[in-house]
């Protein structure tokens, strides 16, 4: 794939966490509406790999991102779930999502197709409804889907096409082209969907799950405000203490270490932007004041926010 743009582009900046930038910019294309990149033809060198095994640090993903792993696997963590993508995985994560890499191997081959801007995703996927609603399910409930080798590689060949009519210097219609190619993307992705619930039997997921995915969404949506655990048991309609209980019992940890760690990820997210001083963190995510910031923080990592930023 031919590089269209320069790493100093705003848009290539997007590709700047879960250490991908540093295989992937000089393959990325830019067109309209998406980011495509790739390393499918590419062998990473030695050093340049020893780079991608530092731990990274949390960071706040702000586009919508799809990978699709090739070849190899590597493990991220996103909003404290772990999970692994190996050959053939689909992982789609949000804007808004925090992401963190903690390895990657080194054949690792991958697919990114990236929205800087959700509003064109969503009004990709909303011109199919069914896909709409089966996607969004997927992404709030699991995020991961494992594909079949053939479907694994009817979409690589699409990408191949795609991507060689946006190389073309005589192709002008190429937003247009993107566009019908994308929503073919998601009608496939639609079906591998559709596929794997029929090729499946599994009971109807139980109220217990039901209730920690729902749990787990609302934190990461209101814990900046909302600490009190009272506040997510009355969005859910039960008690605090059976919602305490069905979180130990579904995940083996309490709902008050849940609502820290997810704190903890943000106020982590936000010291890796040095935009932002400590006073002004302590305020966006509701402190009364930036010692008890300080001391919040500390409890929980064993380090001052200023020395978590100077790491």
């Amino acid at each position: 794939m031919q590089q269209k743009t320069t790493q100093e582009s705003p848009e290539l900046q997007k590709l700047d966490f879960l250490n991908f930038s540093k295989i992937l910019h000089k393959h990325a294309l830019v067109q309209g509406s998406a980011i495509l990149a790739d390393n499918l033809d590419e062998t990473i060198e030695p050093k340049e790999f020893e780079t991608l095994l530092y731990p990274s640090k949390p960071m706040k993903i702000l586009v919508t991102m799809t990978l699709y792993c090739v070849e190899g696997h590597m493990k991220i963590r996103s909003n404290l779930m772990e999970y692994t993508i190996e050959k053939n995985d689909l992982l789609i994560l949000q804007p808004g999502s925090i992401g963190e890499c903690i390895y990657m191997s080194p054949d690792f081959r991958l697919v990114l197709i990236i929205f800087p801007d959700n509003h064109n995703f969503t009004d990709l996927y909303t011109k199919n409804p069914q896909t709409a609603l089966q996607l969004g399910s997927f992404i709030q409930e699991k995020a991961k889907l494992s594909l079949s080798q053939e479907q694994m590689d009817e979409f690589i060949s699409l990408y191949r096409i795609i991507c060689g009519k946006l190389d073309n210097p005589e192709f002008k219609l190429k937003d247009t082209l993107l566009s019908g190619y994308l929503q073919i993307l998601f009608c496939m992705i639609s079906h591998a969907l559709q596929k794997k619930r029929q090729q499946q039997e599994e009971e109807p997921p139980k109220r217990q799950n039901e209730l920690f995915h729902r749990f787990i969404q609302l934190v990461h949506d209101h814990c900046q405000q909302e600490r009190k655990i009272v506040f997510y048991a009355d969005k859910l309609c039960i008690t605090p203490k059976y919602l305490s209980q069905l979180i130990h019992r579904a995940s083996g940890k309490f709902t008050s270490d849940w609502i820290r760690d997810f704190v903890i990820l943000e106020a982590k997210a936000l010291l890796k932007n040095e935009k932002f001083s400590v006073q002004q963190i302590s305020d966006m995510l509701h402190f009364p004041n930036p010692s008890f910031f300080g001391k919040y923080f500390k409890a929980a990592t064993g380090m001052t926010p200023r020395q978590y930023r100077l790491q």
